[in-house]
């Protein structure tokens, strides 16, 4: 199994530009991002670090292989090289485990960033509440994971049964 996950953060300088979507081509009038602040980047190179001893290769990659089995390959070229850090792509190998679940989440909620999964009627993810005021308006499907398990089910359930799930247990007792 290979499974995409892109990481994106939401800090901005406070200014709007026009530009060009890369992927539809249409003109867009949006934020200009701003980088991680420098608690944020000590905090991600920090866990980087561990996971990925060796740290990053010549195409900026980190190559996870955790003791539980988990591998994946974290793409952060800007981080290393401290350049304005904007996220990162995360691909999985294999499948998912405790590791690299608490690796991913960890990630996310370090940088403050949103998360979305290359998979069906994907939603962004965030990994607090909190997080939620950073994302645009338009964001308003956005999930919050509290935990790793929380990411581990929504991600192996996918969104629609995770919606069932969160309905349910909202209004239990």
């Amino acid at each position: 199994m290979s499974f995409d996950i892109i990481l994106t953060t939401h800090n901005t300088t406070g200014e709007m530009r026009d530009f060009t979507n890369p992927f539809t081509g249409e003109a867009v009038h949006g934020p200009v991002h701003a980088d991680i602040s420098e608690t944020e980047r000590r905090a991600i190179s920090e866990l980087l670090a561990t996971v990925a001893p060796k740290g990053a290769n010549e195409y900026g990659c980190f190559v996870l292989e955790l003791s539980d089995g988990g591998k994946a390959e974290v793409f952060a070229s800007e981080l290393p090289d401290d350049k304005p850090f904007f996220g990162c792509m995360i691909a999985i190998r294999r499948h998912f485990t405790p590791l690299l679940l608490d690796t991913i989440w960890r990630l996310c909620n370090m940088g403050r960033m949103s998360m979305f999964a290359t998979m069906d009627d994907s939603k962004p993810i965030v990994t607090d509440k909190e997080h939620l005021s950073l994302l645009p308006d338009d964001w308003d499907d956005a999930v919050v994971c509290d935990s790793p398990e929380q990411l581990g089910l929504l991600l192996d359930k996918g969104f629609s049964d995770w919606d069932k799930l969160r309905n349910t247990v909202g209004t239990a007792g």
